[in-house]
């Protein structure tokens, strides 16, 4: 197995698990600004800590600045909007719809960067966007509400979410990658103390800090190990293939919270799981 495609498997678990701690956070009804600024707080001292142990050069300012600015806004805009869609809407739900960025990343990618395809890739990402479609329908017994509210978020969070992975790709063949996300974050935690009230949404007030607090934390570091993984994979491989190929990180999410808080897995979502996994299969054989 080629190396970018090990590091696309590390950071597709890595942030499998933190895509389920969001529903954790959203479930336990934290602040949302106290979790993110958390996260946040989290992934800058373990870039800040790496860089320094490294000793790796800070790189081409310039570059550093201008995608690391990108990257900030368009993150921390599908961090929060994702986990106030859970709070109205199922994993199963929100989950693949946002991931549905991946087509436009991919086109991108074709169009940008002349990636070619293999009939089996090719395969596996038709496959990937069919199990969007699959995920989404959402039957009668499925209302739920404000549902309307979680699906505007989610369509959000979709959008900048194919921002922020355009920008990861760029600054991983430009600049440093310790320098980029240790910048990147720092710039989130001004944006979320900034942010504060327009982020944490609502939120119970007998909600302990400590859960918030706690839950950012174990965000921050599967994100800094799955961030770390998928801009070496970026550097490695093709955009068009690293990007949906990381981007199922949402079924491990779907799976635990169907485990954890008994959302309804039917079987439409058990076959969008299973096409999932073959469209992993299919993405990773060159």
């Amino acid at each position: 197995m080629q190396e970018y495609l090990i590091f696309t498997f590390i950071a597709l678990f890595a942030f499998g698990l933190q895509t389920f701690l969001y529903k954790v956070s959203a479930a336990r009804k934290c602040n949302t600004a106290l979790t993110t600024l958390s996260f946040m707080i989290t992934v800058s001292i373990l870039s800040l800590g790496f860089w320094i142990y490294t000793k790796q050069p800070l790189g081409n300012i310039k570059y550093l600045l201008i995608f690391a600015v990108i990257n900030s806004i368009a993150f921390l805009t599908t961090t929060v909007t994702r986990i106030n869609a859970l709070k109205y809407i199922p994993t199963s739900i929100s989950y693949p719809i946002i991931r549905t960025s991946t087509i436009f990343v991919v086109a991108f990618s074709l169009f940008y960067f002349k990636d070619t395809l293999s009939y089996y890739q090719f395969a596996g990402i038709l496959l990937a966007v069919l199990v969007v479609f699959i995920l989404y329908k959402n039957d009668k017994e499925d209302r739920i509400k404000n549902f309307k509210i979680g699906l505007s978020l989610t369509l959000i969070a979709m959008v900048t979410s194919a921002i922020s992975t355009t920008a990861q790709k760029f600054a991983s063949l430009y600049v440093n990658k310790l320098s980029y996300i240790t910048v990147a974050y720092v710039l989130n935690i001004f944006l979320v103390l900034a942010l504060n009230k327009q982020i944490q949404g609502k939120t119970n007030k007998k909600a302990k800090k400590k859960d918030a607090w706690i839950i950012g934390l174990l965000i921050g570091i599967f994100n800094f190990i799955g961030f770390f993984y998928v801009l070496k994979a970026y550097s490695l491989g093709p955009l068009s293939i690293v990007a949906p190929l990381h981007d199922m990180n949402f079924v491990i999410a779907i799976i635990l919270a169907s485990i954890v808080y008994k959302e309804k897995l039917t079987k439409r979502r058990t076959l969008g799981i299973v096409l999932s996994v073959i469209s992993v299969i299919l993405l990773s054989i060159s």
